[in-house]
């Protein structure tokens, strides 16, 4: 019985695919089969491995992995690109996982080298941004249906992934696959990839061309770009071509139109659209309609810019009269930028006061993240922490530790705490006596403190099983009324203290100068401090503190 097919596209790529061989055929064993599709190269040295090698006509990567899928014979499969590498327990691991667990789908981690360079631990679903095949084993069952789509110029992984990862999922954390992103013959490494999808031989056709040469996280430009495909994507069929991209805004794109990275390809279409300021890949694309248009997005008198026509542009356009004023041009048309905002939906207002150790569930944390925006829940998440981390979690809004902490609480919809354990947990208590939720992982502590599921609260198990369900009721306030006894006495203490009531003048002692955190490894002499990241000291004089602040050697702690 074949347990596993692991089909492995290629296109000249030999010397890597040596390497890859070398580690690959010594694991194998009768229960794997391995399916090599080599995709018009004809390559006759790979037919010396004792595997399965199809040659055929180029047809590109979908359709090579697509007739992997027709010939595989195993119970689960897999995907390796010929350029990659994997570990030497590569096959084991996964054969090992089959054998243990039932499963749909298994995603294991992975390491980046080159351009995506780190370790990626997969302990729960992938990132958003990693929508590879190569990651995953599929039960070939679930998958004997679905097809990679041929007819993509990009996105064909994600769509496939779409529709495969669902059922029950597993985890091998274990590093067994090494993603490279920087080959000496990248673009063959690309093509293999998709980050390319052409040969540079053929010429790309779409009937509206849009250009921008970088894309940003953040802009007009990447806005105006976003809702210009919104408005259009069902009108026009629209290739959008870029040089570097953010792959945030770039996954939003791939959702209504078709991306392509410039590779110096060849393209045609009926209408071309520029929408850089300063590049243009005119003189690579043929017009059928000889409509070469620019966008004007800058108010180039302002910023002092000459604009540079291309010999090939007839078409200009302004977003605005500003803009088409600020170049000396004429027949420019002004045409004002498209926005069309969605229905807005209930955001969560979240937040969390803790320390970011390992008993305070910051992976869980983390994971918490994935969860929410895996169920599409808008949320802000606010933690207030000792010590802001060096890594940055998106969706985990940081902000250094205020003493005053109250104000913050009591704004939020629910308190969120992932501690593994609690002897009490004096900011769960501060939010149930603002009347705010509480939405915890399990520990014992948590009943003794006043939480009642569906009531003040939402109890989250320590393994996540029910994490669906608490998201859900947490996104539509399924609460059945707030209510919470509170639980501390003064009267208590005074009983154990048993001493007779003294009233004491106590003089509140004046702080001289400035109280400040050092935000730096640094000896700072007129203090005589010898500090690290996080020291807490006083500056004697408001002069002295501009002068740190002004050179980023400090925070001021005086206003919370």
């Amino acid at each position: 019985m074949i347990k596993l097919s692991i089909i492995i596209p290629y296109y000249k790529t030999l010397e890597y695919t040596k390497e890859l061989m070398n580690i690959l055929i010594p694991q194998l064993t009768k229960e794997v089969e391995v399916i090599l599709i080599d995709d018009g190269c004809y390559e006759k040295e790979i037919d010396n491995y004792k595997i399965k090698v199809i040659h055929q006509d180029n047809k590109g990567v979908s359709n090579s992995r697509n007739k992997g899928l027709d010939l595989a014979k195993g119970k689960y499969i897999c995907f390796i690109d010929s350029d990659d590498k994997i570990s030497t327990n590569y096959v084991s691991s996964i054969l090992n996982k089959i054998d243990t667990e039932e499963f749909d789908y298994c995603l294991f981690s992975w390491q980046g080298i080159g351009r995506i360079k780190g370790n990626f631990i997969i302990k729960d679903e992938a990132p958003i941004w990693n929508t590879s095949v190569w990651n995953c084993v599929y039960k070939s069952d679930n998958i004997k249906n679905i097809r990679f789509d041929e007819t993509l110029q990009i996105g064909e992984d994600e769509k496939f992934n779409k529709q495969a990862r669902k059922g029950k999922r597993a985890n091998i954390e274990d590093i067994l696959y090494y993603y490279y992103t920087e080959r000496e013959d990248n673009l063959t490494g690309r093509y293999m990839k998709k980050e390319i999808t052409e040969k540079v031989s053929d010429v790309i056709k779409s009937q509206l061309i849009i250009y921008q040469k970088a894309v940003s996280k953040i802009g007009g430009i990447e806005t105006w770009l976003y809702e210009f495909f919104k408005e259009f994507s069902n009108y026009y069929e629209i290739l959008f071509v870029y040089k570097v991209a953010d792959y945030k805004q770039l996954n939003k794109y791939k959702e209504l139109v078709k991306c392509v990275q410039f590779n110096n390809q060849k393209f045609e279409c009926n209408k071309y659209i520029c929408a850089s300021n300063q590049d243009n890949i005119a003189d690579n694309i043929n017009s059928i309609d000889n409509f070469y248009g620019i966008i004007i997005q800058a108010d180039y008198k302002a910023m002092n810019w000459n604009y540079r026509q291309h010999p090939k542009t007839n078409v200009h356009i302004a977003v605005s009269e500003v803009a088409k004023n600020g170049v000396d041009l004429k027949d420019v048309k002004v045409i004002y930028n498209l926005l069309k905002l969605e229905e807005l939906k209930r955001v969560l207002n979240l937040i969390t006061c803790t320390r970011l150790s390992k008993e305070k569930g910051y992976e869980k944390m983390k994971l918490f993240v994935n969860k929410l925006k895996r169920n599409k829940i808008p949320f802000i998440w606010t933690v207030f922490v000792d010590n802001i981390p060096a890594e940055k979690v998106d969706g985990l809004c940081f902000r250094q530790a205020v003493l005053n902490d109250a104000n913050y609480i009591a704004n939020a919809d629910y308190y969120i705490t992932c501690s593994d354990t609690e002897s009490w947990g004096y900011s769960t208590a501060k939010a149930f006596e603002l009347g705010v939720p509480v939405v915890a992982t399990e520990y014992p502590v948590l009943y003794e403190q006043g939480l009642i599921q569906n009531i003040n609260g939402y109890i989250v198990k320590q393994d996540f099983s029910n994490i669906d369900e608490v998201i859900n009721k947490m996104y539509n306030n399924n609460l059945k009324g707030f209510e919470y006894t509170k639980k501390d006495n003064p009267k208590q203490w005074k009983e154990v203290l048993n001493m007779a009531k003294k009233k004491t003048d106590y003089k509140k002692e004046e702080v001289k100068g400035y109280p400040v955190r050092s935000l730096k490894n640094i000896v700072f002499a007129e203090e005589n401090i010898n500090a690290v990241v996080g020291t807490e000291f006083i500056v004697q004089n408001r002069d002295r503190l501009n002068y740190l602040i002004d050179n980023n050697a400090v925070e001021y702690l005086g206003d919370d």
